[in-house]
């Protein structure tokens, strides 16, 4: 048989995946050339790591979070009837979330998620502009910048919510999110959901609001289509066999 070509995988921290390429013997200069090119980016000189605020080319960070504290009964009154996963729960968790949440400013060019990552929170935007960018996985490793993201898919502006769909599913960020203003959020850790909470931690995903997270973030529902009718088609043929059937049902 042919064996597997060896594959490169290098991550960095809260900045995600850097490299990903096929590495056969041939593909030996490029990958030293890939880490020169990483060592050089993140590290000066003397072998010391460079801090971020030392590099201004890289992408901005969280420039500041705090306790909500008081907030205006607009904000107050949309969080609690317009937004979905807020909606859902009673008067008493969503003080008490409310009580936890913070207030979290991004400069322009922040990658406030990132695709691949575990999701941890869910945000709404407050004030400001964030797109939505997915990684197809059909880009070229050798021809694509350690920084690039993806295509641009989508734009969230005030009052739009993201982040919740890894907290519905337990997948990683299906994609990322980036600031293209300042832009504050409202961000609610998944650990103060209540349980029963379709972003708590004993979350059980309904189809309709999967289905409306995969449209934000371009994620194929076929996939989940075709699961559940194999788990059908599985389920039948074993029913058929142990009936003494010879009709073997397949996919179509």
């Amino acid at each position: 048989g042919i064996d597997a070509l060896p594959s490169v995988l290098i991550y960095a921290g809260s900045d995600g995946e850097l490299l990903n390429m096929v590495c056969p013997p041939s593909k030996m200069p490029i990958l030293r050339a890939q880490l020169e090119d990483i060592v050089k980016d993140r590290f000066d000189e003397e072998g010391n790591l460079i801090l971020f605020e030392d590099r201004p080319f890289r992408e901005s960070s969280l420039e500041m979070e705090e306790k909500i504290g008081t907030i205006n009964s607009d904000d107050m009154s949309f969080l609690r009837n317009n937004v979905p996963y807020l909606k859902e729960l009673t008067e008493m968790e969503f003080m008490d979330l409310m009580e936890k949440a913070t207030l979290q400013t991004y400069a322009a060019g922040s990658v406030i998620i990132r695709q691949g990552m575990p999701g941890r929170s869910f945000y709404v935007i407050k004030d400001g502009e964030a797109e939505v960018i997915v990684k197809t996985g059909a880009e070229d490793p050798l021809a694509t910048s350690n920084d690039y993201l993806g295509q641009k898919i989508n734009t969230l502006t005030s009052k739009d919510y993201f982040g919740e769909r890894a907290l519905m599913t337990g997948e990683d960020l299906a994609a990322s999110v980036r600031a293209t203003c300042k832009t504050t959020c409202f961000s609610f850790h998944s650990e103060n959901f209540p349980e029963r909470s379709f972003l708590g931690m004993g979350r059980r995903t309904k189809r309709a609001s999967l289905e409306a997270a995969d449209e934000k973030y371009g994620v194929d529902v076929c996939d989940l289509y075709w699961s559940e009718v194999e788990t059908q088609i599985i389920s039948a043929n074993m029913l058929n066999q142990a009936q003494g059937s010879p009709n073997i049902i397949q996919r179509p």
